[in-house]
């Protein structure tokens, strides 16, 4: 109540509990400061009343009487809780701004807009100073034409005028080229307008486009494997129909020689050449339906174990493999002999692209999948995934054929020495499985296959079997 408090000292106030000791000498120093001034003066203090903080904003008026003297101070407060409280969200919001531009992998600049055609950076993050090759201290306060090459400065602003004139955001792609690079990137700009609709500055934002021209490719790759598997299937079928009469045939005849007919080993060997062609058929079927036969626990490195036992006696002297798997459960779900058949083929393309000998590589780790367009568009859905990377030190692959590596017939080696179903074949077991397969390869340096396959569910224990 008013009067709880009126006709009382500081130390009075304070002794009843409505200052605080500190808070009460403090309140004298600004009463000897308005007095000693004759002006106003304005302080602010902290507190806690009945168990809840405030901020309170005081301001002290002296009031001088006829003969100059303070004898009086008029002091109004006010609470500054809502006001701190709106700052305090503002600095939060203002670092969790700052964590995202900084925290991403693009390139994040705002641009004002301070005239017709002219545009001045406010902002930049590291990743904008790292692609044009530039101090960031010399990106912030610069103008567009003073931070780019005259052509490509003449290129960014047309593409701001662009985005203001569609009103709304806009996407294109372009190149940024500095002495010994050239990125392709993909960029975002955003204008944004004031109340009497003037473009006042511009968003803009620019990408990596290698990761988007990685998921176009497997895109397109999922695509082709698809219609080309239809047609595989319907070719194989058929082509079976046909072996099985040669070979009964074959059969037939061998029966009717003599044992010691020469016609004998012509038979022979037109029947190897048909079980050729049936083992032929048998992959066709394999790639065209990659479907999982089994389902049950697998433990990659019991896979990666025995597939690298079976390796070793075709290795020669000068090729060493190891092994690495991280600690923890290691179980897919899924068919133990497909999978084998996959991870026997990466190990003998391995062996293969190192005539002179080298080192083979097999790691076994987990990653997280997140939402990612470039995975979705893949088929691989975002969780936990075991990768097993087998990667080789031999003549690499290259960049003129990596894109087509996964293509069915395709093949690198001499005639008779590959059917060009091996990888693609691997890649259709494993989208079956619910992974990926993917490559990278540098000439003369080697290459690393990775497999992803998702962590079996807690729900999904290894149970007795070919893999558990």
């Amino acid at each position: 109540e008013p009067a709880d408090v009126l006709g009382k000292t500081s130390a009075e106030l304070a002794a009843a509990g409505y200052l605080t000791p500190e808070g009460a000498r403090q309140r004298e120093e600004h009463y000897r400061q308005a007095v000693a001034s004759g002006r106003p003066v304005e302080y602010e203090f902290a507190g806690t009343w009945a168990g809840r903080p405030f901020d309170v904003g005081t301001t002290l008026t002296p009031v001088p009487g006829p003969d100059g003297v303070v004898r009086r101070i008029v002091g109004w407060s006010r609470d500054l809780s809502r006001r701190r409280e709106q700052e305090r969200r503002l600095a939060e919001s203002e670092a969790n701004y700052r964590a995202v531009v900084e925290g991403t992998s693009d390139a994040i600049w705002v641009a004002e807009k301070e005239a017709e055609g002219v545009y001045r950076i406010t902002l930049a993050n590291r990743r904008t100073a790292e692609m044009l090759q530039q101090p960031l201290g010399e990106l912030v306060g610069r103008r567009i034409d003073e931070v780019l090459p005259p052509a490509a400065a003449a290129r960014a602003i047309e593409r701001y005028r662009q985005a203001e004139a569609a009103g709304g955001p806009i996407e294109y792609e372009n190149v940024i080229e500095r002495p010994g690079s050239r990125m392709e990137v993909i960029t975002h700009l955003t204008p944004i307008f004031d109340e009497a609709g003037r473009c006042v500055r511009i968003i803009g934002s620019a990408r990596d486009a290698a990761e988007r021209r990685k998921a176009e490719l497997a895109l397109l790759q999922a695509q082709k494997l698809e219609s080309l598997g239809v047609l595989a299937g319907g070719i194989a079928h058929d082509f079976n129909n046909l072996l099985t009469t040669i070979l009964g045939n074959l059969y037939l005849a061998r029966t009717e020689l003599p044992p010691d007919s020469p016609l004998r080993e012509s038979l022979d060997d037109a029947a190897l050449a048909a079980e050729r062609g049936a083992e032929l058929v048998r992959k066709l079927l394999s790639f065209s339906k990659p479907g999982i036969a089994a389902r049950e626990p697998v433990s990659l490195l019991r896979l990666i174990e025995e597939t690298a036992a079976l390796v070793r006696r075709t290795l020669a002297p000068a090729i060493q493999l190891l092994i690495h798997s991280d600690p923890g459960d290691d179980t897919v779900i899924g068919e133990f002999g497909s999978l084998q058949q996959v991870l026997l083929n990466l190990l003998l393309n391995a062996r293969d692209a190192m005539p002179e000998g080298g080192v083979i590589r097999i790691r076994r780790t987990t990653r997280r999948i997140g939402e990612d367009p470039s995975w979705a568009r893949r088929g691989v859905l975002p969780g936990t995934y075991h990768e097993v990377a087998v990667a080789d030190t031999g003549t690499g692959i290259p960049r003129a054929i990596l894109g087509r590596i996964f293509d069915p017939f395709f093949t690198t080696k001499g005639i008779g020495k590959g059917t060009g179903l091996g990888l693609s074949t691997a890649l259709s077991i494993i989208r079956a499985h619910g992974g990926w397969l993917d490559v990278e390869s540098e000439e003369g340096r080697g290459s690393t296959f990775r497999i992803l396959l998702p962590v079996a569910a807690a729900d999904e224990a290894p149970g007795p079997g070919p893999g558990g």
